[in-house]
């Protein structure tokens, strides 16, 4: 789960950990008090209209409660439960009376609107300090983005899993002697905000037409597309679901159409598509599961439309994961949405220009080797999506790689959410590799790193990130901790993060790509030595073979998730990870006593209650907080026991279960499957072998 980066102490991490703290603080907005901040989430409503308070606020898997109904007599609104931090917007054109503490609410916005000569209010209840974004006396629009859905004040069940916006309507005024009337007919005459066409949104605007696997993944999907609108339904057709697009005219970067999986589709279905667009850059996705009959038709289509069509290759992603289908042979597991979520994330951030299809590599095979000559200043390419929000050097860099390797399709860049800092500044870049997972692919992928390495002081890079491998600009390689899937572990594309220097000028001049220099970066697997109980994170806790008390329930309840583990190697794990420190960092940004990053907490972490039962959705809880981490711990070694039984049983790997379970904790399963058993990494090496090997010295402890 840690890099094998051995550079970083206390200070340091104390450093970095007061780094990414300012980081997420200051993700967004610089100002969240300013009703005019630009958020992507923001989108007004045609003049006169009513906005929704949140995007598909009235689908019924949406709407929790309804406004004083038999069993809540006293319930004075409606409650709206989506993911936490979904945006919330202002009803209707008014004035904010109120903004901040309320009984009840934890914090509370009123806002008083003059509709046909009355005094009405709305009010918006349960979101955090933090997520308010309005003031008293701000005057606001109808469908402008006021705050952030939370959990705060007197909410069932208590903690994230009770996050929802209760939404009231008071006739004569919510602080002016009136009295609340049914939300609901109000609602039904608002339209979805965004609608007015003169959003400011920065960043993609993303319309989603689904079926079941996207009312799964619905969650997962607005945390993964902040911008985007959902519109889905259990077994829903594609045609119904092109009747949809076409009535909705939309305008808006991006249309997904996650659909297939059930009735007929036809190639006259995806010309109705693209027409519908309206210009916009059109997601299909292929389709799988064990039970799902068309995805031969399906696929085949989608792959024969690729020029025309972004795809998410749903398919690919399963062939690779199985345990992302449930028991139905259809649905997603937990792991699966966060996979199908990253997924649609990853093809909204490709925007491949469909109008101009690319000349290399749609044979299947990379081809002849072609010329690395360059000279010249820096042409721009149209292999690089957009060069808008770009640095200087990121620009530099991935005209470079455009010019001198003709078989690269795709580079990526900027995007306005990412979990670190160097997409949204502009100084990173996705080189995208064609078929990545064959060995053409992959000698590619090697080659382009080589020469990137060799001169990356005349392309001042910082960092590169290749097949899961993190290599500073100065200082040894090290492997990462895996994140759960073959983009998230960079096995499909090379990321490098470069200084940056500000952004481009008129006439700006770029330089010409070097010649030669290519070089591969040392390797810094680690050796035996370097594998201490804490190397690469803060200086953790002197048990001398004791379990703080504070972990002893936990490691209990989480060594008995499955078969495969137990609370000793629990304890092992958490002492070779972090010595049982609740806050190690390592050079990665892995937090807590079992060493996980944002990304992986996301897919595997969770709040849990008194019993060690996840109360919260995937990625809520506290990787810090000793029963979340601890429990987490577990539940992911107990999903790699049932990968490595899969793996085995179709031949794929060999070796002790339990070392194989360990190693794809710590190298990434990715690397397991690679390496037919346990990678031969030095610090995984020795991570198989030292943790049940201390496990035995806890055996006693937690029985």
């Amino acid at each position: 789960m840690k890099k094998t980066s051995r550079i970083l102490g206390s200070i340091c991490a104390i450093v970095l950990m007061l780094v990414l703290f300012i980081t997420v603080i200051n993700g967004g907005s610089n100002d969240h008090c300013s009703v005019d901040s630009g958020s992507s989430a923001d989108g007004g409503v045609p003049s006169g209209a009513y906005s929704l308070p949140e995007h598909n606020a009235l689908d019924p898997q949406n709407v929790k409660s309804e406004w004083r109904t038999p069993d809540r007599p006293d319930h004075q609104g409606i409650d709206i439960a989506q993911a936490i931090k979904t945006p919330i917007f202002a009803f209707a054109d008014g004035v904010v009376v109120a903004a901040g503490p309320a009984s009840g609410f934890g914090q509370w916005i009123i806002i008083d609107h003059q509709i046909d000569g009355k005094l009405y209010s709305t009010v918006y209840g349960h979101m955090f300090p933090e997520d308010i974004f309005v003031k008293t006396g701000d005057t606001v629009k109808a469908g402008k983005h006021i705050a952030d859905q939370g959990y705060n004040g007197e909410v069932i069940p208590a903690g994230p899993g009770g996050s929802h916006v209760h939404f009231e309507i008071w006739e004569g005024g919510r602080l002016n002697g009136g009295h609340d009337v049914n939300p609901r007919p109000w609602l039904e005459k608002a339209v979805e905000p965004g609608s007015g066409g003169g959003s400011a949104a920065k960043g993609d605007e993303v319309l989603l037409i689904g079926d079941s696997l996207t009312v799964g993944a619905k969650q997962e999907i607005q945390k993964a597309i902040p911008s985007v609108s959902i519109d889905a339904k259990v077994g829903r057709q594609y045609s119904e679901g092109l009747d949809i697009l076409e009535s909705k005219n939309p305008k808006v970067k991006t249309v997904i159409m996650a659909l297939g999986t059930n009735g007929p589709f036809t190639q006259g279905h995806i010309d109705r598509t693209l027409k519908a667009a309206n210009g916009a850059t059109v997601i299909l996705t292929t389709v799988a599961g064990p039970r799902v009959t068309s995805g031969a038709v399906v696929n085949l289509l989608v792959e024969q439309n690729k020029s025309k069509v972004v795809v998410a290759d749903w398919a690919a992603k399963v062939r690779e994961h199985g345990d992302y289908v449930g028991p139905d042979g259809i649905h997603l597991t937990e792991s699966g949405k966060q996979a199908f979520a990253t997924m649609l994330a990853d093809a909204v951030q490709a925007k491949v220009n469909a109008a101009s299809p690319k000349k290399s590599g749609k044979s299947g095979k990379l081809g002849k080797k072609k010329s690395r000559k360059s000279s010249g200043e820096l042409p721009d390419s149209d292999k690089i999506v957009s060069e808008e929000h770009m640095q200087i050097d990121t620009i530099r860099i991935a005209r470079a790689v455009a010019q001198r390797f003709p078989e690269i399709e795709t580079i990526g860049g900027w995007r306005p959410y990412d979990a670190y800092p160097d997409h949204p500044s502009g100084r990173a870049a996705d080189i995208m590799i064609p078929h990545w997972d064959t060995e053409e692919g992959k000698k590619l992928g090697d080659e382009i790193m080589e020469y990137l390495w060799g001169n990356r002081e005349y392309f001042q890079v910082e960092y590169f990130i290749w097949r899961q491998r993190y290599s500073p600009a100065q200082g040894e390689s090290n492997i990462m901790e895996d994140r759960g899937s073959p983009t998230q572990n960079h096995f499909d594309h090379i990321h490098v993060t470069t200084q940056g220097h500000g952004f481009p000028k008129p006439g700006q001049k770029y330089g010409s790509a070097p010649d030669g220099n290519s070089a591969a970066p040392p390797d810094g697997g680690g050796s035996v030595d370097d594998c201490d109980s804490v190397a690469g994170v803060d200086e953790g806790l002197d048990t001398n073979g004791e379990i703080p008390e504070a972990f002893v329930k936990w490691i209990k309840l989480s060594g008995k998730q499955c078969k495969a583990i137990s609370p000793p190697l629990i304890a092992a794990l958490l002492e070779q990870e972090s010595r049982f420190s609740t806050t190690a960092i390592s050079p990665a940004g892995a937090t807590g006593p079992a060493q996980f990053t944002p990304d992986t907490w996301v897919g595997h972490g969770a709040k849990v209650d008194d019993n060690g039962k996840p109360i919260g959705p995937p990625g809520s809880g506290d990787p810090n907080d000793i029963p979340d981490a601890v429990m987490a711990a577990g539940r992911l070694l107990c999903k790699h026991a049932d990968s490595v039984a899969e793996w085995k049983s179709a031949g794929l790997v060999s070796g002790d279960d339990t070392e194989l379970i360990l190693a794809a904790y710590n190298a990434g399963p990715g690397n397991v499957q690679e390496a037919h058993g346990v990678p031969a990494f030095p610090e995984t090496q020795h991570y198989v072998k030292v943790i049940p090997e201390n496990a035995k010295k806890f055996k006693e402890k937690v029985k």
